[in-house]
């Protein structure tokens, strides 16, 4: 009966022994059940919070865009602007200087015209002269 009551008693040793390990490693676990929540809520914080970062990005650039597409559109119409009206004063430059050369051979010839006309003046002159 010793026997039979030392196996008990050392069976209930181990058992002991096993049911301090387990709540050991219960309590353990607990924790780090306990810390990986904890972890859990602050990356969840994180995260939205990077969310909200990120919307709030994206509403300013949008909103950039959307401005320099305006200021885009403006200086688009400004250059068209500005090309319609150099074209103008080029087209008018070349049809101005057309007319000069046209008025330039013009006069040219009058000139030439003119000077035969005073060469012949000057002779008749100098024929009623000599006579």
């Amino acid at each position: 009966m010793t026997n039979e009551r030392d196996t008990l008693l050392a069976g209930e040793e181990v058992q002991l022994t096993y049911m301090v390990e387990m709540e050991t490693l219960k309590k353990s676990y607990d924790d780090m059940l306990l810390k990986a929540k904890l972890d859990l809520k602050e990356l969840t914080k994180h995260l939205c919070t990077l969310e909200v970062k990120m919307q709030n990005e994206r509403l300013n650039n949008s909103k950039e865009n959307a401005k320099l597409r305006m200021r885009l559109r403006a200086t688009q119409a400004k250059l068209d602007a500005f090309r319609g009206r150099h074209k103008e004063a080029v087209d008018e430059m070349g049809f101005m200087n057309k007319r000069f050369e046209e008025a330039s051979a013009k006069l040219k010839e009058q000139l030439a015209s003119y000077g035969l006309e005073v060469l012949q003046l000057k002779k008749l002159l100098a024929t009623g002269k000599g006579q």
